[in-house]
């Protein structure tokens, strides 16, 4: 670390001079000092100098807080820095994160710095940078400064009064979230590296129909100038195999000559999309042209040359070959049942299989593809789920959460994807995709497998005198904290379950005390676990009437 500069805002959470003196956001010039003597004595007294001046330099000083976290309470950040020191795969799925942020953007991305290469699978890291993106993308630089600046005001350094600072600084962490994510890449095989890229860039564009993040946009064109020369040499192949298509056809060759050339073509094509697949969705939602444009076109010329010679069979087998290449249909997809109607399927039998598999234990509820970047086989059966190469025993897992992604540029309940996870005490499994039919019928087969008996070890515990924990307040079979909202009090207080009323928020549950409008606490579908769960439970409740929650259990 010695030598590092501390006014570069791309630095890791432990390169931050904050870190390095034990110091926090809110401390004064003379307790920064005082810490500082402490940490000579243990250390590079170069390095501490170094760190202490930054952070006594006002202006020097905002690179640190931009990369530290900012808005977050001092013993929230002890509580974060904690959690540096447990395997990254715990932290990408804990409860306590700061909101999305710049905050959580830098604990995030170095977590995903620390994260051991046999769990750099592509799911896992493609939703390591899609939480790194999104994070970073709701980093707003006039609430950065306010946020900023309430600490400054507590530690008596001078408030910023010059925005284009912190927008500068926020720059600067946009290129190391970018440094930090193609580092992760790198160190992937090609194929898995091309995987977790795509599945960004499906999620985050939905499916090439909205503006991705801004990290996103710099890891693809990374990509793409990365890839420049293997594409180009296999752009000089396709061009070839065209032009021996085409010279085949000017001799009067054979339509199975013609034919076989045409498939050794495909293959081709098939490799290559796949590899400019991720510029080219990118390059369309900004309204640009792509290099897959032209290689189309060429094939387009093909086309048009053979219906021109009246070779029509080779024609349309060239073209209904072209359109199972580069058809722009990116919606995840999945095999009917055979009892699927074109109007959907009812909620008492979707995905499920009346018959016991010989092959699987307990009963099978679904058995489904889902296709992200290739068809994987998700199977729910009554004793375990599997999924991506994992098998998961029901009565292990503790925890469930499923909700809609929402459109940020739209209103509230505008939906772009949807999200199903579930997990033990120690690891975690989540798809997203934006099939709106595969999700809910996912989610059906996930609540008769896990969600009910979850629930019913949930409401035992109530029931035995235990409390349980819901997002940061704490709930028993009698009634939930509640959040007091009335300015300087603040505070929590207890409610009883027939005093609790549901009301309406977009991707939360929220719930209130009746009559009073300053107590009530929202839970995020996608941010807590097993909220879901708590919503059945109060709703079931509320219209069956019962005191405890633990008297759902008699019915």
């Amino acid at each position: 670390m010695a030598g590092y500069r501390y006014t570069d805002g791309r630095m890791d959470i432990s390169e931050n001079p904050f870190y390095r003196i034990k110091a926090r956001a809110h401390h004064n010039r003379a307790k920064l000092m005082e810490l500082a003597d402490a940490q000579e004595l243990a250390g590079d007294p170069d390095d501490v100098s170094r760190a202490l001046s930054c952070l006594i330099n006002p202006r020097k000083r905002i690179a640190a807080e931009v990369a530290w976290f900012p808005g977050v309470s001092p013993t929230q950040v002890d509580v974060l820095l904690s959690m540096l020191k447990t395997p990254p795969i715990l932290l990408s799925s804990a409860k306590n994160l700061p909101h999305p942020g710049i905050a959580r953007a830098n604990l995030l991305s170095a977590g995903l710095k620390r994260l051991d290469m046999e769990d750099r699978t592509p799911s896992s890291v493609a939703v390591w940078i899609m939480e790194i993106s999104t994070s970073f993308e709701c980093a707003e630089p006039d609430m950065l400064v306010l946020m900023i600046n309430d600490d400054r005001v507590v530690s008596g350094f001078p408030e910023i009064t010059d925005i284009s600072a912190v927008r500068g600084e926020l720059n600067e962490r946009r290129r190391y979230f970018r440094s930090v994510i193609m580092s992760a890449l790198g160190a992937m095989r090609e194929s898995d590296r091309l995987e977790a890229i795509m599945k960004v860039v499906r999620s985050s564009t939905g499916d090439g129909t909205k503006l991705a993040p801004a990290v996103v946009f710099d890891m693809v064109d990374l990509y793409e100038v990365e890839s420049k020369a293997p594409l180009a040499r296999q752009e000089q192949k396709l061009q070839f195999l065209i032009a021996r298509v085409r010279d085949a056809a000017e001799h009067n060759q054979s339509d199975a000559d013609i034919a076989n050339l045409m498939g050794g073509l495909m293959t081709d094509f098939r490799v290559w999309r796949h590899v400019v697949e991720p510029p080219h969705i990118c390059a369309r939602v900004r309204g640009l042209k792509s290099t897959r444009d032209a290689m189309l076109g060429a094939a387009a010329e093909l086309e048009s040359m053979l219906l021109s010679m009246g070779r029509l069979n080779l024609a349309e087998t060239f073209s209904e070959s072209l359109k199972k290449v580069f058809a722009d249909d990116w919606e995840l997809s999945y095999e009917p049942e055979k009892n699927q109607t074109t109007g959907g399927v009812s909620s008492e039998t979707a995905g499920e299989t009346p018959e016991k598999s010989s092959n699987y234990a307990g009963e099978l509820i679904l058995e489904t593809d889902v296709e992200i970047i290739s068809r994987e086989k998700l199977r729910i059966s009554s004793e375990f789920i599997e999924w991506h190469g994992r098998r998961w025993n029901v009565d292990s897992i503790t925890r469930m959460r499923w909700g809609r992604i929402p459109d940020e540029g739209q209103d509230a309940y505008s939906v772009i994807s949807h999200r199903v996870f579930w997990g033990d005490e120690v690891g975690w499994a989540s798809m997203d995709f934006v099939n709106g039919r595969l999700y809910e019928k996912i989610v059906r087969g996930l609540w008769k497998a896990v969600g009910l008996k979850l629930l019913r070890r949930i409401l035992a515990g109530l029931r035995d005198g235990n409390s349980c924990r819901f997002g940061a307040v704490t709930a028993n079979d009698r009634g939930i904290e509640l959040e007091r909202h009335d300015g300087a009090e603040g505070g929590r207080v207890f409610c009883a379950w027939t005093d609790i009323v549901i009301m309406d928020k977009a991707g939360a549950f929220c719930i209130g005390k009746s009559g009073d409008s300053r107590l009530w606490v929202d839970f995020r579908y996608l941010e807590e676990d097993n909220i879901n769960l708590l919503e059945n439970a109060v709703r079931i409740r509320k219209k069956h009437g019962t005191p405890r929650l633990s008297g759902l259990l008699q019915g």
